[in-house]
């Protein structure tokens, strides 16, 4: 999966120290069991000011069996992540969240994940 940040003012990192950028994502041969399998991100706002997030996937346009969900750590649980505004210079840990329906298909597949975010 590889992963397109379409803000200047957001940056998404592999760890919670934030050196590491994210790019591209790889979930390894998964099984076909109906498991959800995660991915933890920190997405860090370097903008002057606050930013609301908004992401989507190609994932629908390679197969229907595999669906995925990207959410953020709330302090009391995960959260869906569209929609979330985030001030400046805030950190957010995040999980992207793929789930896989028993039914697929097996085989490889490849998408793309866009996070944007609006003043």
């Amino acid at each position: 999966m590889s992963l397109v940040v379409e803000s200047i003012d957001l940056k998404v990192y592999l760890e919670q120290n934030c050196t590491t950028p994210a790019t591209t994502i790889d979930f390894g041969n998964i099984e076909t069991d109906g498991t959800n399998y995660y991915k933890y991100m920190w997405v860090r706002n370097e903008g002057l000011g606050p930013v609301t997030l908004h992401w989507n996937s190609t994932l629908a346009s390679e197969t229907d069996q595999i669906s995925d969900y990207w959410e953020y750590n709330s302090g009391i649980g995960y959260i869906p992540m569209d929609s979330h505004t985030i001030g400046a210079d805030v950190v957010l840990q995040t999980r992207y969240r793929v789930y896989v329906n028993p039914t697929v298909d097996p085989g490889s597949y490849s998408w793309t994940l866009y996070l944007g975010a609006e003043q």
